[in-house]
């Protein structure tokens, strides 16, 4: 009896236990191979047009896929240094201006990350004024739809009685209204800072009773 209920025992513990690693390798197989989603799931076309095979392939790569350009972008990298050491000492930022173009120099061409039918299918949206490509609200799907129903539902949207139009730019006194008030907290904060370590550093009455 004592024998029959150990190896009960036993078996269900084994299959508790089968079942726990079962459930783990599933997760991590979730984990390591996502599902692939279909160009349906990926690329919403609510423009009503037939995209092409160059079109659907580079959309669904996403809006946040970086294209790599044809050469090296040298004059964008000399600016964005060059912004850049300007609080630097001289020597540092003349250090990091060679170093730059030592870098430059030893560069190859990037390689092409898109095929040639996706970079014709690049160069014809870019030059399409009457389509606009969104990012979807959910799901992280790319969005193609006609500029003039895109317009429309913006028009509609600023027709609600909510919005109402600015008489100035409020960018300036916005500005400057954020900036008081961080300057208020920090004096703030230095004030409790100040007093707090005179507190601390003051001399403390220890009260004794007589009877001690």
């Amino acid at each position: 009896m004592i024998d029959q209920l150990t190896f009960k025992n036993a078996t269900c513990v084994g299959e508790d236990s089968k079942a726990r690693q079962n459930r783990k390798f599933a997760r991590l197989h979730r984990t390591q191979h996502p599902t692939i989603k279909t160009s349906k799931e990926t690329v919403i076309n609510l423009s009503g047009r037939t995209l092409d095979d160059g079109v659907s392939s580079l959309l669904q790569k996403g809006l946040n896929y970086a294209v790599t350009p044809r050469t090296i972008p040298i004059e964008d990298i000399l600016a964005g240094v060059e912004k850049a050491v300007q609080s630097l000492p001289a020597e540092m930022a003349e250090e990091a201006r060679q170093e730059t173009v030592r870098i430059i120099k030893s560069s190859s061409r990037p390689r092409n990350n898109i095929t040639t039918a996706e970079r014709e299918a690049l160069r014809t949206l870019k030059n399409n004024t009457d389509l606009t490509i969104l990012l979807a609200d959910k799901g992280n799907a790319t969005v193609i739809l006609n500029t003039a129903d895109y317009k429309q539902k913006i028009t509609s949207i600023l027709e609600d009685p909510s919005y109402r139009r600015l008489t100035r730019d409020p960018t300036d006194s916005t500005e400057r209204e954020t900036a008081l008030l961080l300057k208020k907290i920090h004096s703030y904060r230095r004030y409790m800072q100040t007093t707090v370590s005179v507190w601390l550093q003051t001399p403390k009455a220890v009260w004794t009773s007589k009877d001690t």
